[in-house]
């Protein structure tokens, strides 16, 4: 049986606490003026990480969900949402173990912090990919006469936003890093 409602829940959570995740390292980045400085403060760094954590687990919750809607008439859709769960889970959790190594172990963030900004742009792929796979199923659900979760719908218009704001973070946090570096060389 597919439960249209915890899946769609479960990633709205996700959305949500990443999304919080993002505005607290855009603000660090910003402080900071670099990512390699972005993680001076242990309970900022240590709040985005369980933010991003949180975020992780409930990309896991939703990927288990997903799997009970594959044996129904949009099985495949369901398969591809599954997998574009566990791949976006699987760079969370990367992203949340860098961000702690770069806050807790001394040097580390020369090479986690930088790290963690690539990470965090192919999650931002994979939220987008993510809201394609929900509209997809969605259209399948609907094909098949059945009736959408408001869950579900608000989590696939929300998935664009959530990508867009991951990416955007990211890419601020490379330039101001690559610009305080500039600036620090030419003296």
């Amino acid at each position: 049986m597919c439960d249209q409602n915890a899946l769609g829940i479960a990633i709205f959570a996700a959305e949500l606490s990443i999304s919080a995740a993002m505005v607290l390292l855009a603000v660090a980045i910003n402080q900071g003026k670099s990512i390699l400085t972005a993680f001076q403060s242990m309970s900022t760094s240590d709040t985005i990480a369980v933010l991003i954590g949180a975020a992780a687990v409930s990309l896991g919750i939703a990927a288990a969900v997903a799997s009970g809607c594959k044996s129904g008439p949009c099985s495949s859709q369901a398969g591809d949402v599954e997998n574009a769960l566990i791949g976006t889970t699987v760079a969370l959790a990367a992203a949340t173990v860098l961000v702690l190594v770069s806050a807790h172990i001394p040097g580390a963030v020369n090479v986690a912090g930088p790290l963690t900004l690539i990470i965090l742009l192919g999650a931002a792929g994979g939220f987008a990919y993510l809201g394609v796979l929900l509209a997809a199923l969605a259209t399948c659900f609907v094909v098949a006469a059945i009736t959408l979760s408001t869950w579900l719908v608000l989590a696939t218009g929300i998935a664009f936003f959530t990508a867009g704001l991951i990416a955007i973070v990211a890419i601020y946090g490379i330039v101001l890093t690559i610009q305080t570096a500039i600036e620090e060389a030419s003296g």
